[in-house]
């Protein structure tokens, strides 16, 4: 019965790292993939062209009013009253 057991136990903790171990058409193990390739070749010009582009874009679309979300939650103040 231990042998059983151990088989067992064994096959629980070896299917996992098994089943990291890659595509089964001939990729080794550890080869990086298109995703990371792609991102190797941009470069940091590009990135920070794009980055620019974005914060000009968000500072033309954004408002120039500072709101003040608490304004109807407090008391209104001494000074304002006696007028």
């Amino acid at each position: 019965m231990r042998p059983l057991m151990t088989a067992a136990i064994a096959t629980l903790l070896i299917g996992p790292a098994y089943g990291q171990s890659g595509p089964a058409f001939d990729v080794p193990v550890g080869t990086p993939s298109k995703n990371q390739e792609e991102k190797e070749k941009l470069k940091a010009k590009d990135i920070d062209a794009d980055y620019n582009a974005a914060m000009k874009r968000s500072r033309v679309t954004m408002p120039k009013v500072v709101s003040d979300p608490w304004q109807n939650v407090r008391t209104p103040s001494p000074s304002s009253d006696k007028k």
